[in-house]
């Protein structure tokens, strides 16, 4: 069994709270918004108010002329409104421009903090260079940030934003376009870093510029994890990208069971959902005759039926983050799937799941298995993921369960162990003396105990120095 590839978060360059603020003195100042909360679905980038700082206290900004430079502003969405000490104002800008700060005279500032908008929190910045200039020609970067956790409530400052001695090295983006392929295709990875040195990306392209794209083909069969390595002055950040090709092929059957294993972030969302769910042979879409969600807790109007109604304006929401069943009405081949992310929260999204089919609704074979790194779900709200081919014959096998008790008994060399399982599933145990090979299997066919989360078994082994047990699905 293949050990399972993991995806690296890439974590924001934020400089700690307690650091020192560095003084800068300019003339002119230029805020401008690399990324915002939601790019996919912000149709403009929008704040409140942007305050500059010196010593814990605001700065005067009602001698400064304000510009916003190629924007584009709705009526009483002006630039100034950014500078007017109203939070219940703001800027907007729907060419997602920059705002340029002119003083008559020089000014200090050691930090500044941002104000969110009225509503659409997609239009938030959370990516952005600050450049200060004496001339208004030439500028100078004096921060950067990326990935700032800008709040998500309305009309809300950010935390004082201190100017850093030095411009972190830091990675913006490091993604691919689609996550899963077919064996022999290609997708373009794609990123951005800052105050690089030096900037590598492995097995493939190698070294390049800090920011760019390149297309890259993955091993066929396996999951190729890209490695993206940033230096400079002898610091190193990396970011990891994990990109799948199988072989592919289709599967018949009536009913299709999806389990989501893992959300965005799990420990927040207090449930899960999605908009919309489709089966593919082919280029052509397969029909859904109906789809449950067993066991779960639905608010009134969110249920599985709208996952179903082309409509990605509704959703399916399950408290209980549960899984679905699709009934295809009849035994049909499919070889092809997609889901597209809801509304809103985005924590809500699933990032690992299985799914198995089945031609009468009791016994299932597992079909697909998304669970040893996370998937690409897009941030982006009310957009499909990318069309995933089942992986046919190179399905992966899933990975060992965890087991959560054990005894041992060596006079007679018995062993007892207690394993998270599911029911209507099989399971087998292997044992080992390298962690290496894992060809012993002392047992075979366990059945998941019905309505239960845990199955205990006792297994003869031989006592040994030294040896491992491991429990898998069948």
């Amino acid at each position: 069994m293949k050990t399972p590839l993991l995806l690296a978060v890439v974590a924001a360059a934020l400089l700690p709270a307690d650091a020192n603020a560095v003084e800068m003195t300019y003339a002119w100042f230029r805020f401008t918004p690399l990324t915002l909360r939601d790019d996919g679905n912000a149709n403009s980038v929008q704040l409140s108010e942007i305050e500059f700082r010196l010593a814990g206290g605001a700065i005067d900004l009602s001698g400064a002329t304000l510009t916003n430079p190629g924007g584009d502003n709705p009526v009483g969405e002006e630039v100034a409104n950014i500078a007017d000490q109203d939070i219940g104002s703001k800027w907007l800008d729907f060419n997602k421009g920059a705002v340029v700060f002119e003083f008559p005279a020089a000014v200090t500032i050691d930090s500044y903090r941002l104000a969110t908008a009225g509503d659409a929190e997609e239009r938030d910045p959370v990516s952005w260079t600050l450049e200060g200039s004496d001339d208004g020609a030439v500028w100078i970067v004096i921060d950067q940030r990326t990935n700032y956790p800008t709040p998500i409530a309305r009309e809300t400052f950010t935390s004082e934003i201190v100017i850093p001695p030095t411009l972190d090295l830091a990675i913006g983006s490091f993604t691919s376009i689609a996550t899963v392929l077919l064996n022999g295709a290609a997708t373009d990875l794609s990123w951005d870093v800052y105050n690089a040195a030096s900037v590598s990306i492995q097995p493939f392209p190698g070294v390049v510029a800090e920011a760019g794209t390149a297309s890259v083909t993955p091993q066929p069969n396996a999951d190729t994890t890209y490695v993206l390595t940033a230096e400079s002055a002898g610091n190193e950040v990396t970011g990891s990208v994990v990109v799948r090709a199988v072989q592919g092929g289709a599967t018949s059957c009536r009913y299709v069971r999806f389990t989501p294993v893992e959300l965005r972030d799990n420990a927040v969302a207090s449930s899960i959902q999605l908009a919309e769910f489709d089966f593919f042979l082919g280029a052509a879409t397969v029909s859904v005759s109906s789809v449950t969600n067993p066991d779960g807790d639905n608010p009134v109007g969110e249920i599985p039926a709208n996952l179903l109604d082309g409509n990605t304006g509704t959703k399916w929401l399950d408290f209980n983050k549960g899984g679905l069943v699709f009934d295809l009405g009849a035994t049909v081949s499919i070889d092809r799937y997609r889901f597209t992310t809801a509304n809103d929260d985005p924590e809500r999204d699933p990032v690992r799941w299985t799914l198995e089919a089945s031609t009468d609704g009791t016994t299932w074979s597992l079909i697909e298995n998304l669970t040893a790194f996370d998937f690409l779900t897009p941030q982006a709200r009310e957009q499909g993921i990318q069309i995933i081919p089942l992986p046919g014959p190179s399905l992966p096998p899933l990975p060992p369960f965890e087991i959560t008790a054990s005894t041992f008994d060596l006079v007679n060399g018995k062993a007892t162990l207690t394993f998270r399982s599911q029911e209507n599933r099989s399971y087998r145990v292997t044992t080992s003396t390298t962690l290496t090979a894992w060809g012993m299997i002392p047992a075979s066919g366990i059945a998941g105990e019905n309505g239960e989360d845990r199955t205990t078994v006792e297994v003869d082994f031989t006592p040994l120095e030294k040896v491992f047990f491991r429990v898998e699905e069948e």
